[in-house]
């Protein structure tokens, strides 16, 4: 009777293993991020050697903005062996949002040279470009940032209400901007 309690248990458990990793593949698929991240925690939890839980888990990181665990799950991850399509491209990006911009260069060379042979006008391949150009100007912004100065331009411009999206024609002496006044 112990024995087939036992195993009763181990079925169970199989069960519950097998309805969180499909509630948290639906939510991660119809974009809810943190009830994924949740579930994909919990399959991690439970099965500490699945590196699939954990890529899937940072993924999850990722796109609730958490870039540093991202970054520190796919580093992990891919130190234990795990491969992916799309690995490198995002430990390239987890680099880059973390502003380790010379280290996601390089990982975007990487992705663009295994997966962007023939078809240099692909859009993919067109937006690693523009990624690895971002890390170049983050990279120059990083190590010399600018001294910006907020000015308040009085009344008839700055007000308690909402202005958004300030734009200068050539010249200089006009300005076109959004308001939310009543």
């Amino acid at each position: 009777i112990v024995f087939c309690s036992i195993s009763f248990s181990q079925k169970e458990e199989e069960i519950d293993a097998e309805v969180t990793l499909e509630n948290a593949m639906t939510s991660e698929e119809d974009g809810f991020y943190f009830e994924a991240y949740e579930l994909y925690e919990q399959l991690v939890n439970a099965y500490p050697d699945s590196l699939d839980y954990q890529y899937h888990a940072a993924l999850c990181l990722m796109s609730i903005k958490r870039y540093q665990e991202a970054f520190e799950q796919f580093e992990t991850i891919c130190k234990k062996g795990y491969t992916s399509e799309l690995l490198t491209y995002y430990l390239a990006r987890s680099n880059h949002f973390i502003h380790k911009f010379d280290k996601a260069i390089e990982l975007y060379s990487q992705y663009k040279e295994e997966n962007c042979h023939d078809s240099s006008s692909n859009i993919e391949c067109l937006e690693i470009d523009q990624y690895i150009l971002q890390s170049y100007y983050g990279r120059e912004l990083y190590n010399n940032p600018l001294e910006l100065r907020v000015i308040n331009l009085g009344e008839t411009i700055n007000t308690l209400y909402p202005e958004y999206a300030p734009l200068l024609n050539l010249q200089g002496d006009v300005m076109i901007y959004t308001a939310r006044t009543p």
